[in-house]
């Protein structure tokens, strides 16, 4: 029974969402977009859909786009500290980049099929030639391109969460 709630929640938020012309994403296993005032938005399925949680961009950059190779990278790094301090973990959305700054969300598009995510700058690389972007395992899974290491990526800056 909580199941069937759970899905109905999730169904009816997509709807509303979604008819309102609005993207959600999958971050870190949860539900986000962001709306028309370019506010990133978290969906707590534990709770009801008048009680979403609003995080607003400390500052939007949205006209900020980067394009540019990504690889990913998973096992050998995974429980190992990252550059903003956390533990890194291969099954969150992280996002490697040598300048952008901790904590900055980002929309990427794989150009190879078109398929996006939502993740989070909070760790530094990579640092190997030609490359502007390395995600971590489970963006590389949510974009297809676990197996072929390395795609062509369009980089779309939020912002950096307060």
């Amino acid at each position: 029974m909580r199941r069937i709630i759970k899905v109905s929640l999730i169904a009816g938020l997509m709807m509303v969402l979604f008819c309102g012309g609005v993207r959600i994403y999958e971050l870190n296993r949860e539900l986000a977009y962001v709306n028309r005032d370019l506010e990133l938005m978290k969906i707590d399925l534990a709770k009801t859909a008048d009680e979403i949680t609003k995080y607003t961009a400390e500052q939007t950059i949205i006209t900020s786009v980067l394009r540019g190779l990504a690889s990913w990278y998973g096992p050998g790094f995974h429980g190992r500290q990252m550059a903003n301090g956390e533990i890194y973990d291969q099954f969150s959305y992280t996002v490697a980049h040598k300048t952008l700054p901790l904590g900055t969300w980002v929309v990427i598009k794989n150009e190879s099929n078109g398929r996006e995510a939502v993740g989070i700058v909070n760790d530094r690389g990579p640092y190997i030639k030609d490359r502007e972007f390395d995600f971590s395992y489970a963006l590389a899974q949510r974009l297809d391109f676990e197996k072929r290491g390395l795609t062509q990526v369009t980089v779309q800056i939020l912002g950096v969460l307060k």
